[in-house]
C-alpha cells in the first residue's frame, strides 16, 4: 500500500507515486488539474467537482413518486 509511505511526503512526491500506479481514471484526472498545487482551494473545488458528479450518477428519489 502506498498510503503509509506517503503520508507525509510533498504533494510533488505523492503526485509522481499516484502517476506511476494509478489507473484510476478519476484519479488521474486529479493529477492531471491539480498539477503541483495541492491547497485547500484545489481540495475543496474538488469536492465539489466530486458532489455533482454524484448528484449526476445517484440522482435523489423524486418525492411525488
Amino acid at each position: 500500500s502506498m498510503n503509509p509511505a506517503l503520508s507525509n511526503a510533498a504533494w510533488a512526491d505523492k503526485r509522481m507515486a499516484l502517476h506511476e500506479h494509478s489507473n484510476l481514471l478519476i484519479t488521474r484526472r486529479l493529477l492531471d488539474e491539480a498539477g503541483s498545487n495541492w491547497s485547500e482551494d484545489t481540495i475543496r473545488d474538488r469536492g465539489q467537482k466530486l458532489a455533482k458528479m454524484v448528484c449526476q450518477v445517484w440522482p435523489r428519489p423524486d418525492p411525488g413518486a
